[in-house]
Formats: C-alpha cells, structure tokens, sequence
C-alpha cells in the first residue's frame, strides 16, 4: 500500500513516500521563511524518485498538529491537492502522538514543541510494556509553568526543549534529537493505523489542529 506522508508542522519538514513500511523516496528540510511555498516541488520530486503516480497512492498522512500554523496549512492544502481528484482518502496524525512514538522505552513521555509567544505545545503520554497511549489531550502552556504542570521525571522529546531552561531540564529525561522529529515510516504507521479504523479526514471541510486561535495574524517569518 502506497502512502504519501506530509510535515510541515515545525522547523524540519519531510516529505516521504512509504509502500508496506519500506521508505521507496524522501526529502528532510530545513523550514525558513518561503521554504513552504516549495513543498509542491518536493513532492513531485519524490514521485519522480519513486518512479509512481500520485493515482497508486492509497492513503495521504498530513501531520495535522499542534505546531506552525502557516505549515499546518500548506501541508493540509498539499495532502488535498493530492488526494482530491483521485479521491485518496486523508489520515490527520497529530504531531505530538507521532514525536511520543519515536520513543521506544516505558515511561511518560512529554512531547514539547515550540509555540511562539513564550508558550509551548505539549500533551502527555505513556509507554507501558511497549503500548503507547494517550493520558492527556494537546494544549498550549506558558514556558514559566512547565515545571508546575509537567511531572517530573518525564521523559521529554520535540525541539520545543531548546526553549527550556537547564535548571529545568535537569528534573526530566532528555531524549537526542535524533527524536524530536518525527520519521517518515511512523508517520505513516499512525496514518495506516487510522486509515484501518476508517478515520479519515473530509477533504472539503478539515483543517488543522490548532491548540490555540490564531488571535493575531502572524507576521510571515512566525512560525506560532
């Protein structure tokens, strides 16, 4: 099965295509300003690297948020101009689940992704005998409150982490970066996990996740 993967949701972006879990083409890249207006042209070159048709995609995985809100929209936008006139159905993953995934070991995990405004993009998760799941929905905090509201002990993960303090840091388990973005084959596991239960997105009405409004338009370098 053929999936398409989409993220623009932070400052590394990807596009991938993934058949039956193996990666057959993809391209990792730095977001700066305008480099969304070139996401198009990275996925046609991924087609041509793959050597396929967006007609044998059966599935398109947008990382839907919580995160940039210019990203969120230009992937959403690109995941419906690939899936809309071959009738692909769209699997939303939210940015959080698919950072916790990229941690392997038990524990609580806390992916921590930069908001903009002194504020911070979490939600909490655990991993108990390998199973992940959610115990806790996304929000926006303030950075001042992280200690207060973030248990200590968790295991942290999502270049949000930069805008933490060491004498924060100190109370929590840091994971590399090698995990504070997500990959492009879980991105599509969470995508094919959905597709299975027949949660898809509408093409005509979705949008992406936003944790808070969008109460001041951002300039078009902001990223929150």
């Amino acid at each position: 099965m053929n999936i398409l993967t989409i993220d623009t949701s932070m400052e590394i972006g990807s596009v991938g295509l993934v058949s039956d879990g193996a990666v057959l083409a993809d391209h990792r890249f730095e977001i700066k300003r305008g480099t969304t207006n070139t996401v198009h042209s990275f996925i046609e070159d991924i087609f041509k690297q793959a050597g396929i048709l967006p007609a044998s995609i059966k599935l398109v995985a947008v990382v839907i948020g919580p995160g940039s809100f210019t990203g969120l929209r230009v992937a959403l936008a690109a995941g419906k101009g690939i899936a809309h006139p071959h009738s692909i159905p769209i699997a939303g993953v939210e940015t959080t689940h698919a950072i916790a995934e990229m941690v392997e070991r038990d524990g609580i995990i806390v992916p921590v992704i930069d908001a903009k405004r002194s504020q911070l993009y979490v939600a909490m998760f655990e991993r108990t005998g390998g199973k992940l799941r959610a115990n806790d929905v996304n929000r926006a905090i303030d950075v001042d409150k992280f200690e207060e509201l973030i248990p200590s002990g968790a295991i942290l993960c999502g270049s949000g982490i930069r805008k933490l303090a060491d004498s924060v840091l100190t109370n929590y388990e840091v994971c590399t970066e090698d995990s504070w973005y997500p990959s492009i084959p879980v991105i599509a596991s969470i995508a094919l996990r959905l597709f299975e239960k027949k949660q898809f997105m509408d093409i005509e009405n979705s949008a992406p996740l936003y944790c808070r409004a969008p109460d001041a338009k951002p300039s078009s370098g902001d990223n929150g």
